[in-house]
């Protein structure tokens, strides 16, 4: 694999030692399609250990942002938690993955499902101008135990107030909190999901991308394919793209 070696510019913290975005320089040009992942990547004990992360920026932006939860005992995660701003940081050249608007069915709604930080590269779809003349409404569900884990969360109701997305938060260990609490595969299992979005969730009309731990998206893969969503492809374009997330 080839790498590039680049430095940390700023870091922001969501909850300390516990979920972070990481900004980095983009000295080396890296491409890559709103949606895709990369490497990144740091020598620890003589070893260069590196890990996949979805890109939250876009193309245009100078820094390329990641999004992450510090993993205990983690290889990376715990190193990547200790970093300062110029500090070096290797990173893969390539960039991975068909979670992208061009690989799904367009000119319908767009659903996009995230559990915890696989929210991240639906952040770098949203700053993309394309997303908005591709979809006639777009639904974002984010899931996750505690509201504080609700990252980019202000940056999503921006895009609210300008009556460009539908916001539909989950969190399913908050107590005292209005915010729905029940789970994602529940919903779509008892079809309360159509009025939990106020639409109707069919293949005729709804597209979705679903980015998220293994468990979430082996439980969503099994339930729409019994409502005859057909998945994408390489070489076909289909209703949902699924992508595991998990650090």
């Amino acid at each position: 694999m080839e790498f590039s070696i680049e430095k940390v510019q700023k870091i922001y913290t969501w909850i300390p030692n516990k979920l972070y975005s990481i900004f980095i320089t983009n000295n080396n040009f890296h491409k890559f399609t709103p949606g895709q992942f990369t490497r990144l990547g740091l020598s620890i004990e003589n070893n260069n250990i590196f890990r996949a992360y979805s890109i939250v920026s876009s193309p245009k932006e100078k820094y390329l942002e990641f999004y992450y939860n510090v993993i205990n005992n983690g290889y990376l995660t715990p190193f990547l938690a200790k970093l300062m701003p110029n500090d070096e940081i290797f990173i893969d050249k390539k960039s991975y993955g068909i979670l992208s608007i061009d690989n799904i069915m367009p000119n319908r709604n767009l659903l996009l499902i995230a559990s915890g930080t696989g929210l991240s590269p639906y952040i770098s779809i949203l700053r993309n101008n394309k997303i908005w003349s591709n979809f006639k409404k777009i639904i974002i569900i984010h899931t996750v135990k505690y509201e504080n884990e609700l990252g980019y969360k202000q940056e999503i109701l921006s895009y609210v107030n300008k009556k460009l997305v539908i916001y539909k938060p989950i969190v399913t260990q908050e107590k005292n909190t209005f915010i729905m609490k029940k789970r994602l595969t529940v919903l779509f299992d008892t079809g309360e999901i159509n009025k939990f979005l106020d639409e109707q969730i069919t293949p005729e009309n709804t597209s979705m991308m679903i980015c998220g731990n293994p468990s979430l998206v082996n439980d969503m893969r099994l339930i729409l394919k019994n409502l005859n969503f057909q998945t994408s492809r390489l070489n076909k374009i289909g209703h949902v793209i699924f992508e595991k997330y998990w650090q």
